[in-house]
């Protein structure tokens, strides 16, 4: 065993040598060999930050910052002492919420960080918990006042709270007198109001009430004496007998008004009871409608009359409502929240959609249902139609809501959901990685636990470990991993020796979890289809001469498609040219200038196209802007979103291993990589040409982009592979009878794209195939997670108006399941076309292109079993007039497991 330490010791320093060098590192200029370095290793460092005081029943949120000088902090446990619950927690915060306590109590929450060297810190931050007071807060309404009828008076009051609670709410109400009119708020300390007229000096009484954070309430009156000093006797004013009324029934009132000048208005208003609409308010003589009611119920209402001077007086009538027997309660016919999907600093719609058999007028509110995520304040509240703003999110939330619409009488709910995701941290800046390269999204990141030497030997007991700098290869190999527990046995030297291959470390070990780590978000009910063209060609590569891609963009926003992706290839990118082969012809000058609209933008097409997308967006159409990197040995590959471009005849487009192509997709964007990008396969077979000649002697290794070698580091990004592409289908051509279930069963996780590929300039006609995404909108950053989400399909050439539904468990295409093993899940799948159903032949497809099931319909439906290992079901539709393919679905995965994957993050 020591020789091979010592071996593999070698072999490590060699690895670590050459990963530099691959990511852009160098030496010194000296000849002679470095010496090893083990230096001690530091523990982790970090500070938890919030609140001391705690009050019963709250909640607080403490923030954790961690880090570790010589390597990073790999895992984070929470723990409380003392009369505490954790609520939620990430490796970024900690929301705990107090238990209840009688007397002031000390509790202690603890985050244990533990670094890549198996090295710990324990951080603790106190908090005193204290009982909640039931002690009424101290109210002080003011001093009692003298004024004139008509002055502006000013009352100021004070409220405090005790226990360690807070002051909630204040509110000012008056008890006693003729109405005084009030000036502004008064929900505050201060109230400014009017005076009233009166006959003889007259009392007025208000009072403020404080509401505390532990629901007690403290009152105070106070006394404001009106003194007569206006020679105007008030109204005379009658509101009609009291009446009894059923409810829905037609209420008359008939009032009376008197003055020794003239009258100039009255008003008709509720005092206590449920809330009724006056036809008209202001007139003496008005009706209504009589509100549902449960039980007997006495409505009072006010009949205010106003004088020529200013003058009011009022009187009251009482309206006794009895219930409606056979009253009905109203119906929910629809509440949801839009976008059903949303992340952090968004505002979101809450729509209730009500309907009463009786036709009675109704009333809304919308609340906010406690399943522990954070409260949100909710405008317009008492409206069918609110909102809300989502605070910053460090973890997927969901938020809960009711929706509940009344009579008066009766009432229906309805409860809905809010899925919020947080967004993924911001790459780090340049100058971040210079102080920091072993952080995440740092060119240097990957490093980050092969950085010691010493803990190679941690490898060859548990490969699992923390402290093995390869336990993320092992975890990824299980060969690998049992070759380090077993060294000896037969071809583990030669497996082991992959570990000193860079490109094989770089391909495997992911700077970002793959694709069946997580399931995208989505909302049946606010997310939409939109089609659109991916893979199209302008003058700007080898397509029409003089083209451009303001007119791609033009003609297919012209045809009514909701989207375009513009795919050039990249070969000439960065030369003025156009390069087809009607350039070997008359029209030889034209290719010399790819852009003759704007000669210069010849010279800059990768930032003149991201300029065309731009303005040919609206809210109606986007564009986005893509290349296809073209090699000729391993395969064409378009690639979306991404702020740059490479090029395969100058750079890994022949060799004999993708590893050079796949290191720069995952190299990050801001130091000239791809990691930005999302990445469809294209057109898989087609470029066979050193295939067709070595196919005798093996094949050619290179062939279909590695014959699909899976890149673990890759697979989060690279989300489609074309099933159709200008006038044919490519899938049946593939292996087995499919080149998608090829590719998904190498493992990668891709959906069903269609491709245009389009070269002349009839770019979005119903001739050409067509992909489907389902997205929370059009923007461009909706259309990006719909693609990442792997919620699209393809269709057919002269089937544009195919449209498809397909769910497993009530789950979209694109989606993660992990379900218990045997269980078997609803599989749900509709197909119309034209807006009319369309009658198709479905095929349910799995692992090795195998039909698990054959359905005909518009609708169909079957059940699909969750097997011991991951797996996947797709669908290909086909014409049963013809019996070819007219559509593919992107699958579903479905792996076993008790508990479901977490929501992925939004990429913004």
């Amino acid at each position: 065993m020591g020789e091979i330490l010592i071996m593999w010791r070698i072999f490590f320093l060699s690895i670590v040598a050459t990963l530099l060098v691959a990511c852009g590192g160098g030496g010194s200029g000296s000849n002679s060999a470095p010496t090893p370095n083990s230096p001690q290793n530091q523990a982790p460092t970090g500070s938890l930050t919030g609140g001391n005081t705690l009050t019963s029943g709250s909640s607080i949120i403490l923030q954790l910052q961690a880090s570790d000088e010589d390597g990073e902090v790999i895992d984070i446990t929470w723990s409380v002492e003392g009369p505490l619950t954790i609520d939620a927690s990430t490796d970024a915060f900690i929301q705990v919420r107090a238990d209840t306590v009688s007397a002031n109590t000390s509790a202690t929450v603890i985050a244990l960080l533990r670094d890549d060297d198996d090295d710990t810190t324990s951080l603790r931050h106190t908090l005193t918990v204290t009982p909640i007071s039931t002690d009424a807060p101290t109210v002080n309404a003011g001093t009692d006042q003298q004024v004139e009828e008509t002055a502006t008076f000013t009352l100021q009051g004070t409220a405090t709270a005790t226990g360690g609670n807070t002051i909630r709410r204040l509110q000012w109400t008056q008890l006693e007198g003729p109405a005084a009119t009030v000036d502004g708020a008064s929900d505050q300390n201060l109230l400014t109001a009017t005076a009233p007229q009166v006959d003889s000096d007259t009392d007025l009484v208000f009072e403020l009430e404080a509401e505390d954070s532990a629901g007690n309430l403290g009152r105070d009156p106070v006394t404001v004496t009106v003194t007569n000093t206006v020679n105007n006797p008030l109204p005379l004013v009658d509101a009609g007998a009291d009446q009894t009324a059923t409810s829905g029934d037609e209420v008359m009132l008939s009032g009376s008004a008197s003055d020794d000048g003239a009258i100039a208005s009255v008003l008709w208003e509720v005092t206590s009871g449920p809330a009724v609409t006056f036809q008209p308010e202001s007139d003496l003589d008005t009706r209504f409608t009589a509100p549902q009611v449960s039980e007997e119920t006495s409505l009072v209402l006010t009949l205010t009359a106003t004088d020529d001077l200013g003058a009011q007086a009022s009187d009251t009538v009482t309206i006794t409502l009895l219930p409606l027997p056979d009253n009905s309660a109203p119906t929910v016919d629809g509440a949801y929240a839009d976008p059903g999907v949303a992340t952090s600093g968004e505002s979101i719609q809450l729509i209730g959609e009500a309907s009463d058999l009786e036709g009675d007028a109704l009333m809304y509110v919308w609340t906010q249902l406690d399943n522990g995520a954070p409260t949100l304040a909710i405008a317009n509240a008492g409206e069918a139609t609110a909102s809300v703003t989502l605070p910053e999110l460090n973890m997927s939330t969901t938020f809960a809501f009711r929706f509940t619409a009344s009579d008066g009488a009766r009432d229906a709910h309805r409860d809905i959901s809010l899925q919020g995701t947080p967004t993924t941290q911001p790459s780090p800046s340049v100058l971040e990685c210079l102080f920091r390269p072993l952080q995440s999204g740092c060119p240097l990141a990957i490093l980050g636990n092969l950085l010691n030497p010493d803990s190679l030997s941690a490898c060859f007991s548990n490969p699992d470990s923390p402290s093995c700098p390869f336990s993320g290869l092992a975890s990824l190999d299980e060969d690998l991993a049992h070759c380090f527990k077993n060294p000896a046995d037969d071809g583990c030297t030669s497996l082991l020796g992959k570990i000193t291959d860079p490109l094989y470390v770089l391909e495997t070990l992911p700077p970002q979890a793959p694709a069946n780590t997580c399931t995208p978000a989505f909302d049946e009910r606010t997310f939409e289809q939109y089609i659109g063209v991916l893979h199209a060609h302008t003058g700007y590569s080898d397509g029409a001469l003089n083209s451009r891609p303001a007119d791609v963009f033009a003609r297919v926003k012209a045809q009514g498609l909701d989207f375009t992706g513009i795919t050039d290839h990249s070969d000439n990118v960065r030369l003025p040219l156009t390069v087809t082969g009607d350039c070997f012809s008359k029209d030889f000058f034209q290719c010399l200038i790819a852009d003759d609209d704007v000669p210069f933008d010849s010279f800059r097409k990768w930032d003149a196209t991201a300029e065309q997308a731009d303005a040919a967006s609206d809210e109606s159409y986007t564009a986005f802007r893509g290349f296809e990197w073209t090699s000729d040995r391993f395969g064409h590959i378009n690639l979306f979103f991404g702020d740059n471009v490479i090029n395969a005849k100058t750079g890994p487009g022949y060799a004999v291993s993708m590893g050079l192509f796949w290191q720069w997709f995952s190299y990050p964007a801001q130091f000239g990589g791809g990691d930005d990008a999302l990445l469809v396969f294209n057109h898989p077979g087609r470029e066979d040409a050193i295939e067709g000649i070595v196919e005798p002697l093996g094949g050619d290794p290179a062939y279909t982009f590695n014959d699909f070698r899976y890149v673990a580091a890759a697979d989060r990004r690279v989300v489609g592979l074309e099933v159709f592409g200008k006038g044919s289908e490519y899938d049946s051509g593939g292996p087995g009878g499919s080149w998608l279930s090829y590719a998904l069963d190498k493992g990668w996780h891709v959906g069903a794209a269609g491709s245009e590929d389009h070269h002349d300039t009839e770019w979005g006609d119903p001739d050409l195939p067509k992909t489907v995404l389902v997205a929370r909108s059009r923007s461009r950053d909706d259309l990006r997670e719909a693609m990442q989400a792997r919620r699209f399909y393809a269709v057919a050439q002269f089937y544009n108006g195919l449209r498809m539904t397909f769910t497993v468990d009530d789950s979209p295409m694109g989606s993660r399941l992990r379900r218990p093993a045997g269980s078997q899940l609803p599989l749900s799948a509709s197909l119309t076309r034209d807006g009319g159903d369309f009658i198709g032949v479905v095929e349910v497809v799995t692992r090795n292109n195998t039909v698990v099931a054959t359905l005909t319909g518009s609708h169909v439906e079957t059940l699909v079993p969750v097997t011991d290992e991951e797996s996947y079901y797709f669908l290909r539709v086909r014409d049963p007039q013809t019996g070819r393919p007219v559509a593919f679905s992107s699958p579903v995965w479905v792996m076993p497991g008790a508990n479901a994957l977490p929501i992925c993050e939004s990429i913004l």
